[in-house]
């Protein structure tokens, strides 16, 4: 199988240095040449909450798109991400494939100023 280029973000609420740097940790354990940009701290966007803490994480995977989110949804878990912390605007660790070889996913995403922002730190991606 053919790698892909993978661009991931990450964005936390909850205890927001803790999650993200368990979230590197994992990555990296997974993905050893995973990449990250600097962390931006936006305001939520449709939620009352604290700050999130937001990056891109970005390599190149073997895994197919459905291993990749299974891989991706189980590191939500082990950050103590769960359907009852949602409902409470408490979100302990959100990552979502925004980028899966040629194909961009959550595409309103994309417009987001923070993501622009950061999608300049990253290296295979042409401006």
């Amino acid at each position: 199988m053919d790698s892909k280029r993978v661009i991931l973000a990450l964005g936390t609420n909850i205890k927001q240095e803790r999650n993200m740097k368990q979230v590197r940790r994992l990555l990296v354990d997974t993905w050893p040449d995973m990449k990250f940009t600097t962390t931006k701290r936006t305001q939520a966007i449709g939620m009352a909450s604290d700050l999130f803490y937001n990056c891109l994480a970005y390599t190149k995977v073997e895994e197919s798109l459905e291993d990749l989110t299974e891989k991706v949804k189980s590191m939500e878990q082990i950050c103590g991400d769960t359907r009852a912390e949602r409902s409470l605007n408490r979100i302990q660790m959100d990552i979502d494939i925004l980028l899966y070889g040629d194909n961009k996913l959550h595409i309103n995403d994309w417009q987001r100023d923070y993501i622009q922002e950061l999608m300049k730190e990253i290296e295979f991606i042409k401006h």
